[in-house]
């Protein structure tokens, strides 16, 4: 799975909105009576203090968090900072009406920073809430919000760690696209909570907010309200009564010293874009010149949220449809020619496909993040999809084909995995495990894989033995390749290459150039490629460690990189719904 890193700019953190039935009214959804009633939520600046009674604030605080949730199924870690908002329930007031009553009123929010992660966001999110509907481009992951009990004189409370009926929301700034849908945002509102009342003039939507997951210590909470996102409006400065208060939550106890109040939340529903028509079309192209490289672009409208990318026995490259704006079901696979002809794929049991791989059958093979699936696509004209579901598959993230023939995958849930002849399944586990991406075959005979949230780099046999190698240099690794030198070639995420013996040798390669570098692959001409998504251009390493980087405008957050069958590199833009090709 590729990942984007986000950038922590402007702390803002929410929970919930209207009562549940208010938003039924607003969106016309069956879904949204489900779950139960959430509150509007007025949010204050906030800071963490040590006091008497509590000397060290939040002392339970996790080194770092897996985080899930619709914008990101296939998880990402986050190490949580210093606490920013604690948010109150609220009344939201218009005229003489109280439209939101609270329903919950013990239930609070405490928001801590989190700290730059590599995440992908959806390019556009459709909402609609109680201001009508509109549309926000997600930016980057910024906060994490946690449901609290609050006390204010005192750090008493209840036994449970947390108050019932409320989520944890992950929350992401986020803008207005131009010419896109607006909310109707009243002038002002009148909000009441439990400091008083008072009228405040309503700014635009700047944060979204999706209710997540959190796996801490092996421990994984659930979700009592799904269905609905959150979005956030800016309230303009106001005058600060300053106040300490307790909170207490699953990080424990603290007290918080409140500053201005910054942001009113109210409860969205996601609005389902319907998937694009599935057509053959000769794709748009663009073609620039770099260096002695060549870099042409194809564009299509069934091209929707590219994420990985393979060279078929076909001749052709097929690559995963992820499709951000669609439901948890969406997605599909596209297939196009070296001379840009693009088709694409569509089934019900495809979920969020993920990676993409040539199989030892001839098809094509392709993980289901959506549904803990894996797909196969046959490419001798016929296109049969099939699809194989296993309880053993957890979030599958990379595929491969192994050494043994079979397809090898890895689970997020801290597994490997490979497909056997009859469509079963099989799994191995092992406590270096954590949270593996990327996977393939190394020259050895094994399988390689990286190891995200432990900074590893796995090996595993065919017979299910593992092996795991550390090194400072490794940082949260992403993809993996065999190298030509009869090394593995590996991403980190803190902008550097990685290079591993079969031995357990690591070097790491940097330069200034790198910029989150997310997908890998070895070249027909002997050197490394890879995609650097956050400064949108294309690197090149050779095995002696010589970077060179390529850049051109119709790059935008390449993602999964592939050598073609026409000897150049084909990659796909996550950031334009585009499939990119660099000739070598």
């Amino acid at each position: 799975m590729g990942f984007r890193r986000g950038v922590v700019v402007a702390v803002c953190v929410v929970v919930a909105g209207s009562s549940l039935a208010a938003v039924g009214a607003v969106s016309g959804s069956s879904a949204a009576v489900a779950g139960p009633a959430l509150d509007n939520f007025e949010c204050y600046t906030a800071a963490a203090t040590p006091t008497a009674a509590v000397s060290v604030p939040f002392s339970a605080t996790p080194h770092h968090v897996l985080v899930k949730n619709s914008f990101a199924s296939g998880g990402f870690v986050a190490v949580p900072g210093a606490v920013a908002l604690h948010c109150n329930p609220v009344q939201t007031i218009a005229g003489h009406s109280v439209t939101t009553p609270v329903t919950n009123p013990n239930a609070h929010l405490l928001c801590p920073t989190i700290s730059p992660v590599a995440l992908r966001v959806p390019s556009l999110v459709i909402s609609k809430n109680q201001f009508g509907t509109g549309a926000l481009k997600p930016t980057a992951v910024q906060s994490l919000c946690l449901a609290s009990w609050e006390n204010d004189t005192k750090p008493t409370f209840s036994k449970s760690s947390t108050p019932p009926n409320l989520d944890a929301y992950a929350c992401y700034s986020a803008v207005h696209p131009k010419g896109t849908a607006s909310f109707n945002v009243p002038s002002s509102v009148q909000l009441r909570d439990q400091f008083g009342t008072a009228t405040r003039a309503v700014g635009a939507a700047n944060v979204v907010c999706v209710p997540s997951t959190q796996t801490v210590n092996g421990t994984t909470t659930t979700l009592v309200n799904p269905a609905h996102t959150l979005v956030c409006f800016a309230i303009p400065a106001s005058p600060v009564t300053a106040r300490t208060v307790y909170d207490k939550n699953q990080f424990g106890v603290g007290a918080v010293k409140l500053g201005r109040n910054t942001e009113l939340c109210v409860p969205s529903l996601k609005v389902v874009v319907p998937p694009p028509t599935t057509t053959t079309i000769a794709a748009t192209t663009t073609t620039t010149t770099v260096v002695k490289h060549v870099i042409t672009n194809f564009t299509a409208p069934s091209i929707a949220g590219p994420y990985d990318i393979a060279t078929g026995p076909d001749g052709a490259l097929w690559f995963t449809n992820y499709n951000y704006t669609l439901a948890a079901n969406g997605g599909s696979i596209g297939r196009i020619t070296t001379n840009g002809v693009v088709t694409s794929y569509a089934d019900s049991t495809i979920s969020r496909p993920d990676s993409m791989t040539k199989g030892s059958d001839g098809a094509m093979w392709f993980t289901n993040t959506g549904n803990s699936s894996i797909g196969r696509i046959t490419t001798d004209g016929t296109t049969t999809i099939t699809n194989y579901a296993d309880p053993k598959i957890s979030i599958a993230n990379r595929i491969t084909v192994g050494p043994d023939g079979s397809e090898w995958f890895t689970n997020q849930v801290n597994s490997v995995g490979w497909v056997t002849s009859s469509g079963g399944v099989v799994t191995y586990t092992d406590p270096s495990i954590s949270s593996p991406q990327g996977i393939i075959a190394g020259p050895d005979g094994a399988l390689w894989f990286t190891n995200y949230a432990n900074n590893t780099i796995g090996r595993i046999a065919t017979n299910g033995t593992v092996t795991s190698y550390s090194d400072p240099s490794i940082f949260f690794p992403l993809s993996i390749t065999a190298g030509p030198d009869g090394a593995l070639w590996f991403t980190n995420l803190d902008s550097t290459i990685g290079r591993i013996t079969t031995t357990g040798t690591v070097t790491s390669y940097t330069d200034p150039s790198i910029a989150h570098a997310v997908g890998i692959t070895t070249g027909s001409d002997g050197a490394i490629w890879f995609t650097n998504y956050d400064s949108n251009t294309i690197g090149r390493i050779t095995t002696n460690g010589t970077i060179t980087s390529y850049a051109d405008p119709s790059i935008s957050q390449p993602d999964g990189i592939t050598a073609g069958p026409d000897h150049a590199i084909w990659f796909v833009n996550s950031g334009n719904n585009s499939i990119g090709r660099i000739s070598i």
